[in-house]
């Protein structure tokens, strides 16, 4: 009962740290809306004001329960507290984690039900038949689907960069400006040292049965990777096997908290603590100027904008075809139509007296007999390079 509580508390003050750590960074980076999270608020029917971002705070509560699960699967295949706890800290401030509960995506439901089936069944067989049922259920959000002997045999070596020791902990997902936090992997720079300490931690038969939970995870992880498209973000590929690289390193942080002299006790200590600072840090200052075009805060902004100069209507040609895809998610917050024309009909369509507009991109302004320096309404990236230009009768040359 006294052990009961004592986890209890414990996960609690986690769960609190977790919710202000993440409400204190909701209104700084990722600043805008982006694509993926358009197609999965359309599956669910949500349709936010151009600056209400207030659908993130959907992760929160399914991050925190997937705190709760992990923490007391770990208390039930270990019988130890404070492992449990530094589990639970870890699955807080692990930089894979971090980034992937800073927006809205249907992955984050994956280890939350992966967890729950490996609390709910002790026995593989249900464990697997459960785990299939998950993957099933949410196989139209992941784009999962059977993989052919030739795609799994050209995915040993996706596999095999995945758990390199670079990628790790330093290049992260380095193909992705999407999720990449720059400077960062999926762990923390000096975790690898953890990492080691706790696989040979597990070799203990004490943790007999987190280690076989650790294996099975590792085993799921795999076969989920082979299942996923090809074309998917390694982040989301590798979601599943990061889980038990973050329990090994929660057993190698509890021994070096638990067993060590004390100095190196307090090394540990004030390692996870700059480790956080340091991640958190490259997060504000360079996660917004590095992802802010796969964000789309040009496009909102240009939305928002071009409502408050009051323009009737807004023509684009193919290349802004990701400003269509904002300007049709929002078509209930702008008061401007968008069509499209071709690049044949720019000149004569763009420079005209009339109430319309052309949203252009730096590389079409050539058709139209323009510089960008000759442009006064200009869209940019968020503290970024322009993007688009917008054309009208006032731009045309004498």
């Amino acid at each position: 009962m006294k052990a009961n509580l004592k986890l209890t508390i414990g996960l609690a003050g986690v769960l609190i740290f977790n919710a202000l750590l993440r409400l204190v960074i909701f209104h700084s980076t990722p600043n805008s809306v982006s694509p993926e999270e358009i197609a999965f608020l359309k599956t669910l029917t949500i349709t936010p004001a151009l600056n209400d971002l207030s659908f993130r705070f959907l992760a929160l509560p399914v991050n925190s329960l997937m705190l709760v699960l992990i923490t007391l699967l770990v208390y039930r295949t270990s019988k130890n507290l404070s492992l449990s706890l530094i589990t639970a800290l870890l699955m807080t401030i692990v930089p894979w984690s971090f980034i992937l509960q800073q927006h809205l995506n249907p992955f984050i439901l994956l280890p939350l039900g992966v967890v729950t089936v490996l609390m709910v069944s002790a026995r593989p067989v249900l464990r697997l038949a459960g785990i299939g049922l998950v993957v099933f259920l949410l196989r139209h959000w992941l784009d999962l689907h059977l993989p052919s002997v030739s795609q799994s045999i050209s995915d040993f070596p996706i596999l095999f960069r995945l758990v390199d020791w670079k990628t790790l902990f330093f290049a992260g997902d380095s193909v992705s400006q999407y999720l990449k936090i720059p400077k960062a992997g999926f762990f923390f720079y000096g975790d690898s040292v953890f990492l080691f300490l706790g696989a040979y931690r597990l070799l203990d038969s004490r943790f007999k049965q987190l280690t076989q939970t650790v294996l099975f995870l590792f085993i799921v992880g795999m076969l989920f990777l082979f299942t996923t498209s090809a074309n998917a973000l390694l982040t989301y590929r590798g979601i599943l096997l990061f889980l038990p690289f973050t329990l090994i390193g929660a057993v190698g942080y509890h021994y070096a908290l638990t067993a060590l002299p004390r100095y190196l006790k307090l090394g540990a200590v004030a390692f996870m603590v700059i480790n956080l600072i340091f991640v958190a840090e490259l997060f504000a200052s360079h996660f917004d100027k590095k992802n802010s075009f796969e964000w789309g805060y040009a496009e909102t902004s240009a939305i928002n904008q071009l409502n408050r100069m009051g323009v009737r209507c807004v023509y684009i040609t193919q290349e802004s075809g990701k400003f269509q895809l904002y300007a049709d998610f929002y078509h209930k917050n702008r008061s401007f139509s968008v069509e499209k024309i071709s690049d044949s009909h720019l000149k004569q369509t763009c420079l005209v007296n009339n109430q319309c507009r052309c949203l252009l991109k730096e590389q079409e302004l050539r058709l139209v007999d323009q510089q960008k320096d000759d442009v006064q309404t200009v869209f940019s990236l968020y503290r970024g390079l322009p993007i688009y230009f917008l054309i009208s009768k006032d731009n045309e040359s004498k």
